[in-house]
């Protein structure tokens, strides 16, 4: 009895350590690759890249474009690490990605692509860094491979353009356009009236707070008060206009004659590659008696000439 007993201990302790073994197998079989690994089997793509690539000026908006791709699907929200860059200013403008499919060596791929935009303040060489990437994607029988990766390092250059050395507060973009507007005429005034004045600056490929600000001055016998300016993004089917409208009212405290000088703005066609510049007219605001001077626009709204 004692032998047939450890005879049969023997057998069950076997009989363990095989299905131990198979299942150690197995689970080592189906232990999900890394990132990294589907990186290098081109079971998932990662590019990177910026647009335009060449002939970029300062100001000019340079759109930097993160695509993901992978022969599943994604099955969670992509992270993409914060980008900080010296001496430009960077949007997130879209916080969402672009969605598509392709075909790619007889697979279909799931497509991601992401937008990150830049302005660059200064001439030089800009480098941007890998940036960390949070993906979730699909696996086999239904699980989800979930680590992070890293994006590839890009760079470009910009140049000053030529005739913008020494002017301040240019923009860079197209199709760039100032109105202004009053809410009454401007001759013929009286100390208490209040007089409304709206500046609205627009332009395509850049950003609404890349535009142009304006600040008015006090005067004795001529208050002033600005509002909050009222800023906008639009973007439709991948073409950006933004909008800046700038609110200031004027109080007539005194009589007298009170001159708002014209001003003068300066942008880079990106269009046709050249300096241009729009001025707003003089306007001079007469709570004198007498007639308005030469130059002043009465309650209708004006676009300033470029050249």
């Amino acid at each position: 009895m004692p032998v047939r007993r450890h005879r049969r201990f023997y057998w069950q302790a076997a009989l363990c350590l095989v299905l131990a073994a198979g299942v150690g197998q197995a689970c080592a079989t189906e232990t999900p690759p890394t990132l990294e690994q589907l990186r290098k089997s081109g079971r998932l793509i990662i590019k990177t890249w910026v647009e335009p690539d060449t002939e970029i000026v300062v100001q000019q908006q340079v759109n930097l474009s993160i695509e993901v791709s992978t022969n599943t699907w994604f099955t969670a929200g992509t992270r993409i690490g914060r980008l900080e860059l010296e001496d430009a200013v960077v949007l997130r403008r879209e916080q969402f990605a672009v969605n598509s499919t392709r075909r790619l060596a007889g697979e279909t791929f799931t497509v991601q692509r992401w937008s990150i935009t830049l302005y660059p303040q200064r001439a030089g060489r800009y480098d941007i860094p890998p940036l960390d990437l949070t993906l979730s994607i699909a696996g086999e029988a239904g699980t989800s491979i979930v680590g992070r990766t890293m994006t590839h390092p890009v760079s470009f250059e910009a140049r000053m353009p030529p005739g913008m050395e020494g002017i301040k507060n240019w923009i860079a973009g197209t199709d760039f356009k100032v109105e202004e507007s009053y809410n009454r005429k401007l001759d013929q005034l009286e100390p208490g009236d209040a007089i409304q004045r709206q500046i609205t600056f627009s332009a395509e490929n850049i950003a609404a707070m890349m535009l142009p600000e304006i600040s008015a001055e006090a005067q004795d016998g001529l208050a002033v008060y600005q509002k909050p300016p009222l800023v906008s993004d639009d973007n439709n089917r991948g073409a950006y206009r933004a909008r800046r409208t700038e609110s200031i009212t004027y109080m007539i405290e005194g009589v007298g004659s009170y001159r708002l000088p014209a001003q003068t703005f300066y942008w880079w066609d990106l269009g046709s590659q050249s300096l241009r510049s729009t001025t707003l007219p003089e306007q001079i605001l007469d709570a004198s008696g007498g007639a308005v001077e030469a130059g002043s626009e009465t309650g209708q709204t004006t676009q300033a000439p470029s050249s």
